[in-house]
């Protein structure tokens, strides 16, 4: 949706990430740089220093903004430093939120702290909705239900005895049914 508005972030964002490079800065640099500015202002509004924290996160978002241009301006565009970029914007994301929902319950704002647990949760649900929508075809058993996959490795015969396909066998890989899954 915002991609049509891409052209025009990057005529500001290029000129910037030349000058970056010509000081000899790294966009995982910039990236982790953002993540501490996140966490300093986090803490900020823990403390009660609501517009210093609010400043702060303004900062940290000049990071982010900065270090895709960084990247592209000094050729160091990789896998590697996308996945960084996502996993540190979703760490800068939900700690600057967790210090707002400690802020408002310090407060006794029991609906600013809602609020704030909501937009953490929304956070969260960005990145994994977009995992899930980019992730490949799965199998019958990775969509089926999670009660389902969850319950398939403990389901017994009435007899006691594990049914044929409960047993392991040489040829099937080990369940994955209480393991954490990527997508």
């Amino acid at each position: 949706m915002l991609s049509r508005y891409r052209h025009t972030a990057r005529m500001w964002s290029d000129p910037i990430g030349r000058a970056l490079f010509r000081l000899r800065l790294r966009p995982n640099h910039l990236t982790v740089m953002g993540l501490a500015v996140s966490l300093i202002a986090a803490a900020g509004f823990v403390t009660g220093h609501v517009r210093i924290a609010g400043l702060l996160v303004l900062v940290a978002g000049l990071f982010d903004f900065c270090d895709g241009s960084l990247a592209r301006a000094s050729g160091q565009v990789t896998p590697f430093g996308a996945f960084l970029d996502s996993v540190i914007d979703r760490y800068s994301d939900l700690v600057v939120l967790l210090g707002i929902v400690v802020l408002f319950s310090r407060v006794s704002n029991m609906r600013g702290a809602v609020a704030a647990m909501a937009a953490l949760v929304g956070s969260l649900m960005v990145s994994y909705t977009k995992a899930r929508a980019e992730s490949p075809a799965r199998t019958a058993d990775s969509t089926s239900s999670r009660p389902r996959r969850c319950s398939t490795p403990t389901r017994r015969r009435s007899s006691g005895s594990p049914r044929q396909s409960d047993r392991p066998s040489s040829t099937s890989p080990p369940s994955t049914a209480f393991s954490s899954r990527a997508g």
